[in-house]
């Protein structure tokens, strides 16, 4: 329970991050961040398996770069259900996609 929640904290803090760095992510405040992260991690549990599935020939065919495609569309989809988190463009959402994924590699390591 309680890697659950420093996982937790790690992602508001990562988008916290994410948001002072790339320009076109806002996040208003570390509470939004944290619903973030909450809404984060139900649509890679829930919505991602699914895309996952659907895509999966295209994805054979592109040679895996699909999946990429997959993980910026969740991370906008984020930014539609949070009001307090706004991506304004497609390049930051696949630059804030790839750091998100790159520094939460590097925290999982630490948590696991």
């Amino acid at each position: 329970m309680i890697n659950l929640f420093l996982k937790l904290l790690g992602t508001a803090l990562v988008l916290m991050i994410i948001s002072y760095f790339i320009p076109g992510i806002d996040v208003n405040s570390f509470q939004t961040a944290l619903i973030a992260g909450i809404i984060f991690g139900l649509i890679n549990i829930t919505i991602k398996p699914i895309l996952t599935i659907l895509a999966f020939p295209i994805n054979i065919l592109t040679l895996g770069f699909f999946g990429f495609i997959i993980n910026v569309f969740c991370f906008w989809l984020m930014s539609y259900f949070v009001s307090g988190f706004r991506i304004d463009t497609i390049s930051a959402a696949i630059i804030g996609s790839v750091v998100m994924a790159l520094l939460m590699w590097v925290l999982n390591l630490f948590l696991d």
